[in-house]
């Protein structure tokens, strides 16, 4: 068999999806040894590297450099999508792992769509994005013979919106790296990473996009409005996301005293930074699984984080949780937690607990869902 995948989301600096595609195609081969896993990519006029790990016998690359991705979209756009196989040749089946699909000739097609962020809280999603997936999302499920998604809360949602069999969807739990992302780095690594990026001993800390859906104006708020003379400082670790969000803006621009804004952190500095956390804060309204939550479980880190129902699917009683739709709410799930820390066994159960969900898992469901529809 030859299977074909839009890989496209692994390029780049990879969070979220990027960083879940890419790690299930450095499993998926595994799963295929006697078959070709060709991965399409776009990248116009540029020939940026293949990221490490996606190097294989079985795996084939077709790397696209004279046409630009976004006219592959536009095809969409204008009601006339291109054919996929115009750019990845014949394949006898096809994965799509980032919410849309192409036409493939006939032939079997997979889906992946995370959540339904861009209908669930459309007025904090980017307008351009949530007008693309809004308008396509639903033609590429009809397109699809099989899909998947992240949670069983994700999939209540695809079935419910979009009237999808629930049997339909197969959930393929993100994973954690127990190589990279685990409670003991070291001191000397600790005070390491610390000091590359001019960062406090102790600290709170966020790590996601700074956009309105992760509340991250609401922690921002929250944290000003905490009088307490000795409280703990505030990291906040990600890229700029959209949005009008005042609280955040004057934190990156330092005039709120104790936020610090290290700016881009090696994704391998992470771990580092989650397992020496005092606290991780992660107040979203809305996601679809919340794999930043995941890491930090385990990495040994409490966590205080949004009501999300896709929250309580990763990690039960483990998890401190608050409506994070008010600064007051999260400021007190905060404090509350720095005054009760869990104990020693209790975070090692809740690592142990985070350990559950692994990549194999999750490219296993994947490749059974690939087979099973191909037959």
């Amino acid at each position: 068999m030859k299977l074909v995948v839009d890989a496209q989301p692994i390029l780049g600096r990879r969070a979220g999806i990027g960083a879940y595609v890419y790690e299930v195609l450095r499993r998926l081969p595994g799963f295929f040894p006697n078959d070709v896993i060709r991965l399409i990519l776009f990248r116009f006029l540029k020939k940026e590297a293949l990221p490490s790990g996606l190097r294989g016998p079985n795996i084939d690359l077709r790397f696209h450099t004279l046409f630009p991705r976004k006219l592959l979209e536009g095809s969409l756009k204008v009601g006339l999508p291109l054919p996929f196989t115009l750019f990845s040749g014949e394949g006898d089946a096809f994965l799509f792992p980032n919410f849309i699909t192409y036409p493939t000739g006939g032939r079997p097609t997979a889906l992946i769509v995370y959540d339904l962020s861009y209908l669930r809280h459309a007025d904090k999603a980017e307008a351009k994005n949530q007008w693309f997936l809004s308008k396509f999302v639903p033609a590429s499920l009809k397109r699809a013979d099989a899909i998947l998604t992240i949670s069983q809360f994700s999939r209540d949602e695809i079935a419910d919106i979009y009237g999808i069999p629930q049997e339909r969807i197969r959930i393929a739990y993100p994973g954690v790296d127990p190589t990279m992302f685990h409670p003991e780095p070291g001191e000397e690594r600790i005070q390491e990473v610390l000091a590359r990026y001019e960062l406090p001993a102790e600290y709170l800390l966020f790590i996601g996009t700074l956009e309105p859906r992760k509340g991250i104006e609401n922690l921002v708020a929250a944290y000003e409005t905490w009088k307490d003379k000795g409280k703990l400082p505030l990291i906040l670790v990600g890229k700029r996301g959209w949005g009008d969000m005042p609280h955040l803006t004057r934190a990156l621009q330092g005039r709120i005293a104790g936020i610090f804004y290290p700016g881009y952190v090696k994704r391998e500095d992470l771990p580092v930074l989650l397992a020496n956390a005092r606290l991780f804060v992660y107040p979203s309204v809305y996601e679809g699984f919340g794999m930043p939550v995941l890491e930090a479980m385990a990495c040994g880190a409490p966590v205080v984080c949004g009501n999300c129902p896709s929250f309580r699917e990763i990690g039960g009683d483990f998890l401190t949780y608050c409506e994070a739709d008010t600064p007051e709410a999260i400021l007190s799930a905060i404090t509350a937690s720095l005054a009760s820390p869990p104990s020693q066994e209790t975070r090692e159960a809740a690592v142990q607990q985070a350990l559950s969900f692994t990549w194999e898992k999750t490219a296993h469901v994947i490749a059974e869902t690939v087979k099973e529809m191909s037959r």
